[in-house]
């Protein structure tokens, strides 16, 4: 996920989908250290990852991930603000800057150095608890978006049984299904109109399928949002990212463009096979 960018002159680098992150906020290093405001790192979250741009930073500081995928499974869950610090260590900054907040590896002092960590400290939230960092999983997100990869993959596997295998689609509906059943009836022919008729049907499971990927997903951004707005962290400029509203309305409208192009054939498949 981390692009290497100028790494021969020491320039900034990237991180390679920042563009469709979930999540992004500012940050971890004010402009001045003792005034909260005009951050200079980028927080992003995405679906199973969550890492940081800081483009004035050498090549080696200027973006990390702090958790990523892990195979098929969660790799992690975005925690704050314990991420946060992490950030802070990655980055090197010195401990006395985060030392108001819990880490894994040390004990409260009570003041931090840093101006967005002794903000975050004197939140409302980490005052009734100040040991205690919120955790947002991404568990069911993650799961229907395997569903909906899944049944994207159904669509191609049942092109494949229209041409080689059309037999293997014959089930029974219930009559109340009448002519939208999705599989070759008893004593039924491969036709176009057929054909037409099973694959819209399967383009509406796929269209239901995936919407409950990206709504799952920015459900939970905006509990993430909602979080970081309680918290009242300063000119954070927390939002979700508008590169992963396109993309999930993009592919949601393919979808559905794909089964009304369907939709408009099938009279004419109906006709021709009168």
């Amino acid at each position: 996920m981390q692009v290497d960018g100028e790494y021969a002159t020491g320039g900034p680098g990237g991180l390679l989908l920042s563009a469709i992150s979930v999540v992004r906020f500012k940050g971890i290093i004010p402009a001045d250290k003792s005034t909260p405001g005009n951050y200079l790192v980028t927080l992003h979250w995405f679906l199973n990852a969550f890492g940081w741009e800081y483009p004035t930073a050498s090549w080696d500081q200027s973006s990390g991930i702090i958790y990523n995928m892990n195979g098929l499974t969660p790799g992690g869950a975005i925690t704050l603000p314990r991420d946060l610090v992490a950030v802070a260590q990655r980055l090197k900054l010195p401990a006395t800057d985060y030392a108001c907040l819990p880490t894994d590896r040390q004990t409260m002092t009570g003041w931090c150095d840093n101006a967005f960590f002794a903000a975050w400290a004197a939140s409302p939230l980490q005052r009734v608890a100040p040991m205690t960092s919120a955790r947002f999983g991404t568990e069911l997100p993650l799961w229907a978006y395997y569903f909906a990869v899944s049944a994207l993959l159904a669509v191609l596997v049942q092109e494949a049984m229209f041409r080689w295998w059309p037999d293997a689609l014959r089930c029974r509906c219930p009559r109340f299904m009448g002519g939208w059943c999705p599989c070759l009836k008893e004593g039924e022919e491969v036709s176009a109109a057929v054909c037409d008729r099973i694959r819209l049907w399967m383009y509406g499971i796929v269209a239901f399928v995936y919407s409950a990927a990206p709504v799952s997903l920015g459900l939970r951004g905006l509990a993430i949002l909602q979080h970081l707005d309680h918290v009242g962290v300063p000119d954070m400029h927390a939002h979700i990212g508008s590169g992963f509203l396109v993309l999930s309305a993009a592919t949601f409208g393919a979808i559905v463009l794909a089964g009304a192009c369907v939709g408009v054939m099938i009279p004419d498949s109906d006709d021709k096979a009168k």
